[in-house]
């Protein structure tokens, strides 16, 4: 199963790669500066979405999980066919 799951952040992540984003990472005047707790905050939300995006992964059977691969392969041809 934790082959599984390695084999769907890798391909997460080679779809985010394949894209290129451009941020604007300048300084925002209504930013505090980090005195408000805010950025730890929001450290925190994104370890317990973690933790739970990892309960629900364990969750399914293999069959659910080559379920999601197969629904998000047809999802993107039907995508490209359409372009």
């Amino acid at each position: 199963m934790g082959r599984m799951k390695d084999k769907f952040i890798e391909e997460q992540e080679r779809q985010l790669s394949e894209n290129t984003f451009e941020w604007d990472f300048t300084p925002n005047d209504d930013c505090c500066g980090q005195q408000c707790g805010c950025h730890e905050e929001n450290e925190a939300n994104a370890a317990a979405y973690a933790a739970e995006y990892d309960a629900w992964w364990n969750s399914l059977t293999d069959d659910q999980k080559e379920q999601l691969f197969k629904d998000r392969d047809d999802s993107e041809k039907e995508y490209y066919e359409r372009s």
